[in-house]
């Protein structure tokens, strides 16, 4: 939850750099400024940097993934930096990017990447209102009642929207890509069996909107 931010501009360029090296090639498709202040997106050496690495082909395309509680001047500036893509946090639970971020998206032609799809886990059924959270977990600056509104919640969508037979997660991630303006999700995976079921949402949309 200690964060510090490395978003000078010198900074970037050897993060990508050391970024190219680990991953044992000369370009990244997608490099996104993440979570920074509206101060650091806006700094024009900082986009100098970015626009060099994309003209040289380090970079192809650049995007920015906008903090949790949304950046009306990030989502406004992106286009006419340059960005192609927008992240942020979207899913049943918090659809506050259906007003504040798809219309720009649609109007401008950018990309959107759902953050966040399981709802941090309560849409999957994965926890109940009374459980605790370390310190080190972002749930655990929800409190016991914003953690149990959620599970409630989480419930009330089960048992209402989710079709038998198919598992929560599944539908949870089917139901962000159900708007076209959704290019894709981003879910987390611990083992081979959820990547593959991650991966299986998709096939949903084929047989009817979830």
């Amino acid at each position: 939850m200690d964060r510090t931010d490395r978003f000078r501009p010198e900074e970037v360029r050897d993060q990508l750099i050391t970024s190219l090296r680990a991953l044992r090639t000369d370009r990244i498709d997608l490099y996104q400024f993440h979570s920074g202040s509206d101060e650091a997106f806006l700094d024009d050496s900082l986009q100098a940097v970015l626009e060099d690495a994309r003209r040289s082909g380090m970079v192809r395309n650049l995007g920015v993934s906008i903090r949790g509680a949304g950046s009306e001047v990030q989502t406004r500036e992106a286009f006419g930096r340059g960005y192609g893509v927008l992240q942020v946090v979207y899913n049943r639970l918090d659809v506050r990017a259906e007003s504040d971020v798809f219309p720009f998206a649609r109007r401008y032609g950018l990309g959107i990447l759902a953050r966040v799809p399981l709802g941090s886990g309560f849409l999957s059924g994965k926890y109940e209102a009374g459980d605790k959270f370390g310190a080190g977990d972002y749930r655990s600056t929800l409190g016991k009642d914003e953690i149990a509104r959620r599970v409630h919640e989480a419930e009330r969508i089960a048992d209402e929207e989710v079709p038998l037979g198919v598992s929560r997660a599944r539908w949870a991630l089917a139901w962000c890509l159900r708007d076209p303006v959704v290019a894709a999700v981003i879910p987390g995976a611990k083992s081979p069996e959820q990547v593959a079921e991650n991966a299986s949402a998709a096939d949903l949309l084929s047989d009817s909107t979830p």
